[in-house]
C-alpha cells in the first residue's frame, strides 16, 4: 500500500508523525480523559496529589500494554522470535512491512517521551531515577537508529523492545490500584511485576541478546557484524542492562519493604525519595513532626 511504502521509504519522516501524534494523543488521554475519570477512581484522600499521577500512569499502563500486545501479535510466529541465534541473519534482516510499523510506533512513542519529560516537572521528573528515565530514553532511540536505520538489524531491536514493554504493564497496573484503594489488586501486581522484571530483563534479555549478537552462533557461521558495530551494539546493551540492574535493587528494597509490613505494598520507593527531597532529604514523617513543633513553640513564644 502507499502508506507501507512511504514508511519504508522515509522512515525517519514517519517517526518524526508518529511522535506528534504520541504527543497529542498523550494530552488527551492524560490531560482530559484519564484526568476526568481521576475525579471519580482515585480515592478522596489521596485525590489532590495523586490525580495527575493517576492519570499518567494510566497512559503508560495502556501504552506498554497496546505495544507489547501487537509486537506479540506480529512476532510470536516468527521461527527468530523463538530461536534468536538467527536474529542477524540475513544480514542485514529483510524489511517487513510490519517492523517498519513496530518500529515506527516505539520509536515514536520513545520521541514524544522525551519531549514530555521536561514538562513533567510536579510528578515523575523528580522521582530518584528521573535522570536514569531520561537516559534510557537516549539510548533506546540510539538503538533503534543504529539497529534498524544504520545496520537494518530489525529482529534485534523487536526482541529487546518486547521483553522491556512485558513488566511495565504490571507496574502501572500496581501503581493505579494503589490509587484507587484496591491494595490487594496493587500487592499481586507488584509481585507479578517483580517476577516478570527478573525473568525478561534480568534473565532472558541478556541471554536472548547476547545470543542474537553472535555469542552463540553455530560454529561454521560468523557473526556477520563488524567488530566496530558488534562493541557499539553490546556496549549499548550493557548500558541499558545497568540500568536495569539499578532499578531491580529498588524492587529489592520494596521487596523488603513488603515483607516488613506484614504483606502491604508501600507507595512507590521513588516517590518517597521525590518526598524526601521537598523537605531537604529528611523523612516526610519526621520533618511533619518538626514543623509542628516549631509551630507550637512559635505559638508559645
Amino acid at each position: 500500500s502507499w502508506l507501507v511504502d512511504f514508511m519504508m521509504k522515509d522512515f525517519v519522516r514517519f517517526t518524526f508523525l508518529t511522535s506528534i501524534v504520541f504527543i497529542i494523543l498523550r494530552y488527551l488521554f492524560v490531560d482530559v480523559i484519564f484526568w476526568n475519570l481521576s475525579a471519580w477512581a482515585v480515592v478522596p484522600e489521596q485525590r489532590s496529589k495523586n490525580r495527575k499521577r493517576f492519570s499518567e500512569g494510566a497512559w503508560y499502563m495502556c501504552y506498554f500494554a497496546f505495544t507489547f500486545g501487537v509486537g506479540l501479535y506480529m512476532y510470536h510466529s516468527k521461527y527468530w522470535f523463538w530461536d534468536t541465534r538467527w536474529c542477524l541473519l540475513p544480514s542485514p534482516n529483510p524489511v517487513e512491512p510490519e517492523t517498519i510499523i513496530y518500529f515506527s510506533i516505539q520509536s515514536g512513542y520513545y520521541v514524544s517521551a522525551f519531549v514530555w519529560w521536561f514538562p513533567e516537572s510536579n510528578t515523575r521528573r523528580r522521582h530518584a531515577d528521573a535522570w536514569l528515565v531520561l537516559l534510557h530514553h537516549v539510548i533506546t532511540l540510539t538503538l533503534i537508529w543504529y539497529l534498524a536505520i544504520y545496520l537494518g538489524y530489525t529482529r534485534f531491536g523487536a526482541i529487546a523492545f518486547l521483553l522491556h514493554d512485558c513488566s511495565d504493564i504490571f507496574l502501572e497496573a500496581a501503581r493505579l490500584s494503589h490509587f484507587v484503594g484496591l491494595d490487594n489488586i496493587k500487592n499481586t501486581n507488584f509481585i507479578i511485576f517483580a517476577i516478570c522484571f527478573c525473568i525478561t530483563r534480568i534473565i532472558l534479555l541478556p541471554y536472548a541478546l547476547h545470543s542474537s549478537a553472535g555469542g552463540s552462533f553455530p560454529w561454521h557461521i560468523e557473526p556477520p557484524v563488524d567488530r566496530v558495530y558488534y562493541i557499539g551494539i553490546n556496549g549499548l546493551l550493557l548500558s541499558l542492562y545497568l540500568m536495569h540492574w539499578v532499578w531491580f535493587v529498588m524492587i529489592l528494597k520494596a521487596a523488603v519493604m513488603y515483607i516488613a509490613s506484614a504483606g502491604e505494598i508501600q507507595d512507590d520507593i521513588r516517590e518517597t525519595d521525590e518526598d524526601a527531597a521537598e523537605t531537604g532529604g529528611v523523612d516526610p514523617e519526621v520533618y511533619k513532626q518538626r514543623v509542628q513543633q516549631q509551630q507550637k513553640g512559635g505559638k508559645r513564644g
